[in-house]
């Protein structure tokens, strides 16, 4: 490892984008009057107006249920936090066991609206999605997700996939008057009962003989927990105007696709596949979230009846249904024709699809390059029948798709002919691997990093760089000024000496807490200890600066330890030296005390 980055460190990147896309990307970039934002399907970038953007993101909040919250966000997060503590409290939770469900530096949701592009006679709407991470909720919901999602799972209709409903549709006889269909229901989550949909869930859990497997706690206190984190959906828009969800679970949170599974459950078992309140139960109705696969086999003349009476079950889930036209009718990714025999399937795209899978001169190891052709034929010869040549059709296309993106036709034509659709065989050499080391990608270095440290039990994953989304995307609330999840510095004005220091807080309050040990004589702060032995020196905190970002704690405190031994020489502060290192670090701290002399730094 030290061999390698010794040998590598000064090897010259080369961009993957020409002087003049650099260019282009950069003025786009600087545009503030057009809002970035994904496409809401596939892998698009989508140029909006700002103001129309903010007309289309309210048209969004005024259908949900919300009331404008006119408290400031430093008092929101306070009162949420204070509530989570004291359901903790009266669950008997010690402090070191309910820390680690609460959110350091917590902030209010963020709301975005990503572009219907497959839908322009309805002048491309958004779907409104709330950015859960750091906020109040986010580490609590994370842990009622896993103790909940077994519950949503059990549902008959359950889908989990395209390829478990390929393997449903293999067990379906076919009759000669069966018809076709798909419902959706309009604007599924926000219109979810969360009162109703608590009860069901207490009940349900209640029930769970397996539940003590997944959690210590009562069903009534996962309740109260959910309970909390559905009342307390917070979130920001464009503006900056903070909104609070009043009924039915926001798109983006982690518990919402459960809760909304198990309400579902109940909707399906009681007003659909009950005949004691529906006279056409279908011969066959599977869903996936909010997308239903109907089997119909009353006649054509029923099917208006049917959705009439859907929709008067519940004012607040309304459906909306398509109907197969000549036997074929597209659901979620598959277009399905229904035969004499059987349902065949083939791939369906909308017409806003870009088959933009993968460009070759992404900076990605050829190997994975090449991967993703297999990994699309591996869905191709699973998801498509021979018939009608669906599947012919399909590779056709890949191929065509690969080609025009930069791939080589002869690596293309190779890997089609030589493709052998089988089960992935599992990896049992890396599942041994105990360690795991996640770094960027530099074509030739990272490659020949891999294979050396395969040898050594060690598996690599090179994790994403800068994408053409990530650069452009600018869709969102206003950015907070405020830093967190940072190693920083503060230097003494008078000498050379210097605090290193590493913080998942905001840093202003960090700053706040060293100012306050100094003020309070605190003799394990290590700004205050050079004070003393140094009274007529000055602290610069103004000129304190972001050295590095870290979200995770450990990595966070390698860091912190790694700068504490760079700036060694200089002079710091700090009365420990950080986290142990091993002592192959002593090897490449002169390459980066180089690399640290070169950069500069951000001031906070």
């Amino acid at each position: 490892m030290v061999t390698h980055v010794q040998r590598y460190h000064n090897i010259n990147i080369k961009p993957n984008t020409t002087k003049k896309e650099r260019k282009r990307l950069k003025e786009l970039r600087a545009q503030d009057d057009l809002i970035k934002i994904p496409a809401d399907k596939g892998t698009a970038t989508v140029f909006e107006n700002e103001s129309n953007y903010v007309t289309k993101e309210q048209d969004q909040i005024n259908a949900m249920d919300v009331q404008r919250c006119y408290k400031s966000e430093k008092a929101i997060i306070r009162h949420v936090r204070t509530r989570l503590i004291e359901a903790f409290k009266e669950m008997g939770l010690l402090e070191k066991e309910y820390s680690r469900y609460l959110v350091t530096a917590a902030v209010i949701a963020k709301l975005s609206l990503p572009i219907k592009t497959h839908k322009p006679d309805d002048n491309y709407p958004g779907r409104p999605v709330v950015n859960q991470i750091d906020d109040p909720t986010y580490k609590i919901c994370k842990e009622l997700q896993k103790i909940i999602h077994p519950l949503a799972t059990k549902a008959k209709s359950f889908i989990k996939d395209s390829f478990h409903f390929k393997e449903m549709l293999k067990e379906i006889k076919i009759e000669d008057n069966y018809i076709q269909l798909s419902f959706d229901v309009r604007s599924l989550f926000p219109s979810v009962p969360i009162r109703q949909t608590l009860s069901l869930i207490q009940n349900k859990l209640q029930n769970d003989k397996s539940l003590k497997d997944r959690t210590k706690w009562k069903p009534k206190q996962i309740t109260n927990l959910l309970e909390i984190c559905t009342e307390e959906t917070h979130f920001m828009d464009y503006q900056g105007n903070i909104w609070t969800q009043t009924d039915g679970t926001a798109i983006g949170k982690s518990i919402s696709g459960d809760i909304t599974g198990i309400y579902m459950e109940f909707y399906e078992n009681e007003y659909i596949l009950n005949p004691q309140k529906n006279a056409f139960i279908p011969a066959f109705w599977v869903r996936q979230v909010d997308d239903v696969y109907c089997l119909w086999q009353y006649g054509h003349e029923t099917i208006p009846i049917f959705l009439a009476y859907l929709n008067s079950i519940e004012s607040r889930i309304q459906w909306t249904m398509e109907i197969e036209q000549e036997g074929h009718l597209p659901f979620v990714d598959l277009n399905l024709c229904r035969q004499a025999y059987r349902i065949t399937a083939g791939i369906y795209r909308k017409k806003s699809h870009t088959l933009k899978y993968s460009t070759f001169s992404s900076n990605r190891p050829r190997s994975e390059q090449l991967g993703i052709i297999k990994s699309m034929l591996h869905r191709a010869y699973s998801l498509c029948d021979e018939e009608e040549g669906q599947r012919e059709k399909e590779i056709g296309l890949l191929s065509n798709a690969f080609i025009s993106n930069g791939y080589h036709p002869k690596d293309v034509d190779r890997i089609i002919k030589t493709y052998e659709f089988k089960k992935p065989k599992e990896n049992k050499e890396a599942e041994n691997r105990t360690d795991t080391l996640c770094i960027p990608y530099v074509k030739g270095a990272s490659d020949r990093l891999r294979k050396q440290l395969a040898k050594e039990g060690v598996n690599v994953i090179f994790k994403k760089g800068q994408t053409l989304g990530r650069y452009l995307i600018n869709g969102g609330p206003p950015k907070s000024d405020r830093k967190k999840n940072i190693i920083y510095k503060i230097p003494c004005t008078s000498c050379n000496f210097c605090y290193i220091g590493e913080t998942s807080q905001w840093f202003d309050e960090r700053e706040k807490q060293h100012k306050r040990c100094v003020k309070n004589c605190d003799s394990n702060n290590g700004i205050y200890k050079h004070l003393e032995k140094h009274p007529d020196h000055v602290i610069a905190w103004d000129k304190a600066t972001i050295l590095d970002y870290e979200r995770n704690y450990y990595a966070r405190k390698m860091k912190e330890s790694i700068y504490i031994d760079l700036f060694a020489k200089t002079g710091i502060m700090n009365l420990e030296d950080g986290m142990k290192k091993n002592h192959c670090w002593s090897a490449i701290m002169p390459i980066l005390r180089k690399e640290i002399s070169e950069r500069n730094f951000h001031e906070l």
